[in-house]
């Protein structure tokens, strides 16, 4: 889908002023979908380790009782467009380790 490089909405605006911020301060802010699984975790802890790094997680179940200050978590699904498009404003790079499965 094509999206014009020039913001038409508020949130379209703010979403690009957040990013302009933080590549001004020369952080990247980055979407973790799937934090709380298997892969997920391991990716979030070495996200976290880096400085220039500003985490910010999405998860179906929210935060994990031994979540760390440093992530700001996001409650949301990848399949739900209104929770995607929440945790993505003013986020620069997306990473994804989401799965979803089918029993039986």
């Amino acid at each position: 889908m094509f999206q014009s490089p020039h913001p038409s909405s508020a949130s379209d605006k703010k979403a690009l002023a957040e990013t302009e911020s933080s590549s001004a301060t020369g952080t990247k802010k980055v979407l973790l979908v799937g934090a709380t699984g298997f892969l997920g975790a391991k990716i979030l802890r070495n996200l976290t380790l880096d400085p220039s790094v500003a985490v910010v997680a999405m998860s179906r179940k929210g935060a994990p009782s031994n979540d760390s200050a440093d992530v700001e978590w996001v409650r949301g699904d990848m399949m739900d467009p209104a929770s995607l498009d929440r945790a993505l404003q003013g986020v620069d790079v997306v990473v994804s380790s989401a799965n979803s499965y089918m029993k039986g």
